[in-house]
């Protein structure tokens, strides 16, 4: 098989593999040199200026900050107590009732721990300096220290079942450009997206999936202590415990889609390998096919209805970072993110020139057509 050399970076200039100059090489199986371009430093200077277009400053990075995307940064905080401000009604009717009283409504109160939290932050350029339009977060019961850190979904209004938060509406843009121009910005942006803008019951589905769904000794006496407002029974009672005891508890896994009730998830679901694959080993089926981990006709064997049937509980499947990370940014089959913010901030932050894509593709082409 033919290989092609690459390359290593090193202060702003580019060496091969080989002891020779910047160049382009590809070698047979028999050590004949079958291609060879050399390309000056320049080019990929140039190369790599265009491959990321958006070219953000840090500033003083606060602690935690675990990675950072073309478009999207991932920082994490430790368990902690935060302020729930929490009105238990909808927008409409807050609007219709400080029309009729004239006056806002009663805000309830409650500091209430959370476990650690990972946070996906995605922003785009607006008169030149970097802006949220974006954020997810996930609890976790451990640091982000390794990419199959379990991701769980977050017991706090204005999410959905995909950690994806709405949202806040602004009432001026000194809210919105008030933030330092740099990653720090963004981080404490999002950071105040989450928990400095207030919540509503316009989303209560992260909290109310936990409470349908989790499976833990808080749940389970709300559960036994029902009552008219459950969201506010939950945070009342999740108050007396401390961010050390409440980081033990497990909770419902996030979607990949933006809720865990939507047929759509299960049809995300359908498409995902792993899934499939212990599919047939649990129903025993064998496929007609040469390699065992060939799944690509499983909709041959087995149906939407019966893979719905088999799967069950789906608040239950795990979901790593890993998992959640491949899903947001690269997986062409999840319908809602493929047009998501993080993603088209990862895409357009990700700017790969028609220059380069056309010198790609030609040496792809010359290696394929090289003679065995």
């Amino acid at each position: 098989m033919s290989k092609i050399t690459t390359f290593r970076r090193s202060k702003q200039r580019f060496y091969s593999n080989e002891k020779s100059s910047n160049a382009i090489k590809i070698i047979d199986d028999f050590g004949n040199e079958t291609f060879h371009h050399t390309l000056s430093d320049d080019y990929f200077t140039n190369f790599l200026d265009r491959t990321y277009s958006d070219k953000v400053e840090s500033g003083l990075l606060p602690p935690g900050v675990r990675a950072i995307y073309p478009g999207n940064i991932v920082f994490e905080r430790p368990p902690s107590m935060q302020m729930i401000q929490y009105v238990p009604m909808n927008v409409e009717s807050i609007i219709e009732y400080e029309e009729e009283q004239d006056e806002s409504p009663d805000v309830q109160t409650f500091y209430i721990p959370v476990p650690w939290q990972v946070y996906i932050a995605s922003y785009s350029m607006s008169n030149g300096a970097p802006v949220v339009n974006g954020v997810k977060m996930f609890f976790t019961n451990e640091p982000l220290t390794h990419s199959e850190v379990k991701l769980y979904l977050p017991y706090v209004p204005n999410f959905f079942t995909n950690g994806t938060l709405c949202p806040p509406h602004f009432e001026d843009l000194d809210e919105i450009y008030r933030y330092p121009s740099d990653i720090s910005g963004i981080i404490a942006s999002a950071y105040d997206w989450v928990w400095n803008t207030g919540f509503n019951q316009d989303l209560i589905d992260g909290v109310m999936t936990n409470i349908n769904a989790a499976e833990n000794s808080i749940i389970t006496y709300i559960r036994q202590n029902p009552s008219h407002d459950l969201v506010s029974s939950f945070y009342k009672y999740i108050s007396q415990y401390t961010p050390e005891e409440i980081n033990e508890f497990t909770w419902v896994h996030p979607s990949y889609t933006s809720y865990h009730s939507d047929s759509t998830e299960i049809r995300y679901l359908y498409t995902l390998d792993e899934l499939r694959q212990q599919c047939v080993q649990d129903l025993d089926i064998i496929m007609d096919c040469d390699d065992d981990q060939d799944i690509s006709n499983f909709e041959d064997y087995v149906s939407l209805s019966d893979f719905s049937e088999w799967i069950g509980n789906i608040y239950h499947i795990t979901k790593t970072y890993s998992d959640m990370c491949y899903s947001i940014f690269l997986d062409q089959n999840n319908p809602t993110e493929k047009h998501s913010n993080h993603r088209l901030s990862f895409k357009s932050a990700t700017n790969i020139s028609v220059t380069q894509n056309h010198f790609v593709n030609s040496l792809q082409s010359y290696v394929r057509n090289l003679p065995v």
